[in-house]
């Protein structure tokens, strides 16, 4: 999930001055809709801003039209508007209204995708991530049963490493010593 700058268009940015923040900014922005999944597109209903142009991506954005709750804001995007995007959802994002269907409509979108969920209604995961995840969650809840009937805390930390293993052969980002360097951190070990 990623939250990219403001956009003054969903066209894509050609060329940019490498020192203009805000075209970098865009540009930027533009490559992240590119290759997302599922665009969200906030427009604020009590303002025109942002809602002159349709997003890049129509069949993969759902137009989230915020602040409904704004007085003289118009309750749903204007038909032609609408029209541009896989679906429409009016929202007050200050007072909670709509955030669930947002929610359904990302999700509807998602689910449609291509490397959707398969049989087992896992969405885009390929066999090793799906096998490491599992893994992952078995060692966890390993864990957690070995705090529950007081193992000792070297077998728990087995546990852990192995879940941090199992994740880190997806991800990458953290190492089997990093994690007991932190759970040890407060524990005095014997040999």
């Amino acid at each position: 999930l990623v939250d990219t700058a403001g956009r003054s268009t969903f066209a894509s940015v050609v060329s940019a001055r490498s020192d203009d923040p805000d075209a970098i900014a865009e540009a930027s922005a533009g490559r992240l809709v590119e290759s997302a999944d599922v665009v969200l597109w906030v427009v604020d209903a009590s303002s025109t801003d942002g809602a002159e142009s349709a997003p890049a991506e129509p069949g993969r954005t759902v137009l989230a039209w915020n602040k409904t709750d704004v007085a003289d804001a118009p309750d749903a995007p204007p038909r032609e508007l609408a029209a541009t995007v896989h679906a429409a959802v009016p929202l007050s994002a200050e007072r909670g209204v709509g955030i669930g269907e947002l929610g359904v409509a990302a999700r509807s979108l998602l689910l449609d995708a291509p490397g959707g969920p398969d049989a087992g209604g896992r969405i885009g995961l390929g066999a090793r991530h799906v096998a490491a995840l599992e893994e992952a969650q078995r060692r966890v809840q390993a864990a957690l049963d070995g705090v529950r009937r007081g193992a000792p805390l070297d077998v728990v930390a087995e546990d852990l490493r192995a879940a941090t293993d199992a994740l880190d052969s997806i991800a990458g980002r953290t190492t089997p010593e990093d994690l007991l360097d932190r759970i040890f951190a407060q524990f005095c070990l014997g040999k």
